[in-house]
Parts: structure tokens; C-alpha cells; sequence
């Protein structure tokens, strides 16, 4: 039956909501924030629902063992803020894209912000200085100093001498210090308004419990608290893995492109879909996993991690030597073209496999990757602290591999590719993976894909246990 989330919320935290009354010139007052209380859906996680500033704060959390606090922010996109009102001069100065013949590029002059923190106590009200590290152009990872119980902070951005923005009253009470250790999680988005599956949903982490990833921590995109979206979550099911702590959900803000009727996230300029909410849910997975999760890995819905001759994850990762920090992942494509509405891929019955590895962009798909040494993660690769840090690629054949059921397949090209797992630099992992030969088919010799139903049958039946499972232990 279907239940408010309200009756099954394992952790309510606050969620801070900026104020939509500000106006953007250099004379406007602070943004100010307002304690609003929502249920988060088992997962710790602060983020704002936030059309009034620029950047764009979208979600923030502190860390005590490293005494930081950890703000994330986007500034997608280029004259106006998310609810149409023009950027200041200073806003439009740090933002380092322009648009040319259609395609996103950095721009020949922009400025780095420098931003501080000001902790509302009485023992310390001196601002102190931050660090900002920016991504792919339109992402910021701004990390302050805390010391102390102090939660409560104003956070100001300067572009040169002029003022960009300021939050004020930003309550920073998420410890991710705080949350439990794991070998391997794996970090999802999900949700379009008008395209929700929870049966999709609980087979996807069904799958993945069952191959010994310890928590999908999924990111829905479902916009709690944003005008035009409701709680079209409530289930029984659902509520039952949020309380086993095998699947967290996270409400997120939508991207450009996920615009209610109203208009109230409609965009005037998108610079991309991702940079706007999915980029920003990945640099979240990643530092809230910086204090308790081994190896982290991203993936879609659509998207399997299939074990090999080992075929427990946890076995697998646990025989990867401590010195190697990345692991890379090749995958095959399957002819899948209903993805939306798909509830159970491996009990579909239309759906075949390529018979070659690799995509049409390539043979690497993905990386798993120790979140102690990333400072960066998007949804198919990452960024290390090291240069000199060690990667490999996995056996596909022994090791594991990608099973990914697209809409968009390769039919293009037979190939042979051989891949190296030898551990270099991962400076160096492009030469591990070699074409050896390459075909591009005609228009009248299409790519023959086919059945793969071994594996399907044998996953169908475990991720059924599975759930099986958790509504006898959980319901």
C-alpha cells in the first residue's frame, strides 16, 4: 500500500530553503536561510532548493575528523540566475564558460572567487579563509575550516573587491564522519516528473545488494520542497530497504532540462543538463563518502555491474593491493529501447547483447575509485589528489564488467579489443585498453546482437530473493 514517507523517514534533518524575495546588485542584501523541516528518506544529506543566489549552494556537509566544512555549488548558467532575474557584473565574472557555435568553452578571462566563513559564536567571529577548487568549468567545491560545535555560519564570496554573494545563517549540521563504514557503495539518479518506477528502483538495488555492494545511495530528482512536485514515492517496499540502510534516497534538485508546468526551475540558458544537477549529486556522493566508504562507484539505472569468475563484488575489491586508487570497467552494450519503462531489465524478454566490449566513444565506461584520494567524480571517471597514484583496468572476462542497457547501441563496428590489467599511472590507462582490429558496418550489415540469457535468468531469480528478503525481514 501506498504510505507517506513521513511514516517511514530514518533520519529528518534540516533542510535549509533560501529565500526567492532577493534581488541581484551589488548593494542586495544577504541571502537569508529559514529552518524548514523535510524528511530526507533515509539518507543524512543537506541540500537547498535554491533559486534566489548565484552560485547556486547546492548542498553542504562538515567532516569533524578533518575539522572542514564542505559547501557545493553550480554556476550553470550564463546572464541569469535560476528564476530568471539577470547576474550582477561580479556573478557573470566568475563564470568561466561561454557558448561558441553551440558547444560549452572555457572562457579566455573570467575570475576566481575567493570565498570566507564567518561561525556565528561568541568565542570566534573573525571571518577565516576558504578553499575553492572548480570543475568542469561550472562546479565548485568550496572547503572551510571548523573547528568546535559551531553549526551555524555565513558564507561570503568576493570577486575581486566585489561582492558575488553572500548566504547567511546556513546551518551545517550533517557529519559524514557520523555515517556508517562501508566496503562499497554505489551512487545512482533517478527520477524525471512524470517517469517515477520504484519497481525499477528496488530491482536496480536489489542487484546490487545481492552482488555485495553494501548501500545505493540514490539521488532523486524529484525536487522535494520545489513548487510543481509532490511525494510520488510512497510504498511499503520502498520504506522497508530505506530502513534495512541497503538503499538511501536523497532528495535532489532537478537539472535544467526537468521543468515543472509552472516554470519555477525553468532556466533561461542551460549549459547543460548535467552540470546542473547531476554534477553537483556526484561531488556530494563523493565527499560525504570520504569518511566511511573503501570504493564508490557511479551508476544508472539502466547501468549492471556483473562480477566474473568471483562473482561477489566485496571478493573482488578486496584483492585490489591498497597502492591502486582506480579502477577502470568496460561494458557491453544491449538493444534496450524502452528504458523508461522498464521495471525489470533481466526479465525482459526482447533484449539482446552486443557481442563485442566497448562502446562506439571507447572501451573505458566507468571507474570504481577509493574516495580518500578522488577530489573530484562525474558519472564516468575521476579525478585524484596524486598524479602519481596507480589505476588498472578490471578483466572483463575474470574480473568484471559493465552490462548496460541502452537505448542508443552501438551498432556500428565490430572490434577486438584488448585490454592490459597491469597497474600504471592513471595518466597511463588509455594505452591499457587497445583496438586491434576495427570494422565499420554499412547500412545493410548492421551489428548482430544476441540472446545473453544465462545470466539474466540466474540475476532475475537472486534479486527476486532478494526483495523477498527484505519485505519478510523489514514489513
Amino acid at each position: 500500500m501506498s504510505i507517506s514517507f513521513a511514516m517511514y523517514s530514518m533520519i529528518n534533518v534540516s533542510i535549509l530553503l533560501l529565500s526567492l524575495a532577493c534581488t541581484v546588485n551589488s548593494l542586495k542584501p544577504a541571502t537569508k536561510y529559514s529552518k524548514q523541516a523535510i524528511d530526507v528518506k533515509g539518507a543524512p544529506s543537506q541540500n537547498v532548493v535554491n533559486a534566489s543566489s548565484f552560485p547556486v549552494l547546492m548542498s553542504y556537509h562538515y567532516s569533524s575528523r578533518d575539522s572542514e566544512a564542505i559547501f557545493i555549488m553550480s554556476t550553470c548558467t550564463l546572464n541569469y540566475r535560476w528564476d530568471g532575474v539577470a547576474l550582477s557584473k561580479a556573478q557573470k565574472s566568475i563564470v568561466a564558460f561561454e557558448v561558441v557555435d553551440g558547444a560549452q568553452v572555457v572562457k579566455s578571462s573570467y575570475v576566481e572567487p575567493a570565498v570566507t566563513i564567518n561561525w556565528q559564536t561568541n568565542q570566534r567571529q573573525m571571518p577565516e579563509a576558504c578553499q575553492v577548487k572548480r570543475w568542469d568549468e561550472v562546479l565548485f567545491v568550496v572547503i572551510c575550516p571548523k573547528l568546535g560545535r559551531e553549526v551555524t555560519a555565513t558564507l561570503s564570496m568576493h570577486a575581486g573587491s566585489e561582492r558575488v554573494e553572500i548566504w547567511e545563517g546556513v546551518h551545517v549540521s550533517i557529519d559524514r564522519d557520523a555515517v556508517p563504514t562501508r566496503q562499497v557503495q554505489v551512487c545512482s539518479m533517478d527520477g524525471k516528473p512524470g517517469d517515477e518506477n520504484v519497481d525499477r528502483m528496488l530491482n536496480h538495488a536489489a542487484y546490487y545488494s545481492a552482488i555485495g555492494v553494501d548501500a545505493v545511495r540514490l539521488y532523486y530528482r524529484g525536487g522535494w520542497g520545489a513548487p510543481g512536485f509532490s511525494d510520488e514515492l510512497g510504498s511499503e517496499e520502498l520504506a522497508a530497504w530505506i530502513q534495512s540502510g541497503k538503499l538511501e534516497i536523497v532528495p535532489w534538485n532537478p537539472s535544467w532540462d526537468m521543468t515543472p508546468s509552472n516554470d519555477a526551475w525553468k532556466a533561461p540558458e542551460p549549459a547543460g543538463w548535467e552540470c546542473a544537477g547531476d554534477g553537483p549529486a556526484y561531488l556530494d556522493c563523493l565527499y560525504m563518502a570520504k569518511g566511511s566508504v573503501d570504493w564508490l562507484g557511479v551508476v544508472q539505472q539502466d547501468e549492471f555491474y556483473h562480477p566474473q569468475k568471483q562473482k561477489h563484488l566485496r571478493k573482488i575489491l578486496a584483492s585490489i593491493p591498497p597502492d591502486i586508487d582506480y579502477l577502470v570497467y568496460t561494458l557491453y552494450e544491449w538493444n534496450a529501447t524502452r528504458p523508461g519503462k522498464v521495471s525489470n531489465y533481466l526479465t525482459e524478454e526482447h533484449v539482446l547483447r552486443s557481442p563485442y566490449i566497448g562502446a562506439d566513444g571507447g572501451t573505458a565506461w566507468g571507474v570504481l575509485v577509493r574516495p580518500r584520494s578522488a577530489v573530484h567524480l562525474g558519472a564516468q571517471g575521476a579525478v585524484l589528489s596524486s598524479d602519481e597514484a596507480l589505476g588498472r583496468y578490471l578483466d572483463p572476462e575474470g574480473e568484471l564488467v559493465m552490462e548496460h542497457f541502452t537505448k542508443h547501441p552501438n551498432v556500428r563496428f565490430s572490434r577486438d579489443i584488448r585490454v592490459n590489467t597491469t597497474a600504471v599511472n592513471v595518466r597511463s590507462l588509455d594505452d591499457q585498453a587497445q583496438t586491434l582490429s576495427e570494422t565499420e558496418l554499412d547500412e545493410s550489415h548492421f551489428l548482430e546482437y544476441q540472446p545473453y540469457t544465462v545470466w539474466k535468468e540466474e540475476w532475475a531469480v537472486k534479486v527476486a530473493a532478494v526483495r523477498k528478503h527484505i519485505r519478510h525481514m523489514y514489513m
